[in-house]
């Protein structure tokens, strides 16, 4: 396998495994970089949304890393810390629109047949229609980073054994 020495495997540094994708890879950052860039959900609730896909899916260098998008007065590094510890419900300070999102999140990473109409309906009135969308959409290819990371870390750690 060709991912030795590719350096970090989490969602934000993939760029080095994927290069050999070729145009592939070009287009897999533009997706990225888009749901990023959107302007229905903040990055601040993305990452905060990236930050609980990560920790149900125990991919622990992902919980190290920060998206440069999420950036200070919007994020919050107390968040982020409440949320890597699993605190969201007992922590102080989220609003009612990043519990709805991060809720949604959860869901959508264990089952999204468990996302009810209630909840979409909440997430709605904070992000609007386009914001529930945005908001799926950037949870599955979030969720699709962060395996993708996972499974190319497994492959480097087999490749260097």
């Amino acid at each position: 396998m060709a991912f030795a020495n590719v350096g970090r495997m989490d969602s934000l540094h993939l760029e080095a495994a994927l290069v050999a994708a070729g145009p592939l890879a070009k287009a897999y950052e533009r997706l990225w970089a888009s749901i990023w860039a959107q302007p229905y959900v903040s990055a601040a609730v993305l990452e905060l949304c990236r930050l609980r896909v990560a920790r149900l899916r125990g991919a622990d260098c992902e919980l190290q890393a920060r998206h440069p998008s999420a950036q200070a007065p919007d994020f919050s590094e107390d968040k982020a810390q409440a949320v890597i510890a699993g605190q969201i419900t007992a922590a102080r300070g989220f609003t009612p629109a990043e519990r709805a999102a991060l809720e949604f999140a959860e869901l959508h990473a264990i089952d999204a047949n468990m996302i009810t109409d209630e909840l979409a309906d909440e997430v709605k009135k904070h992000f609007g229609e386009k914001g529930l969308v945005a908001l799926i959409e950037a949870l599955g290819v979030i969720d699709g980073r962060i395996r993708v990371g996972q499974i190319l870390t497994q492959l480097q750690s087999g490749s260097a054994s």
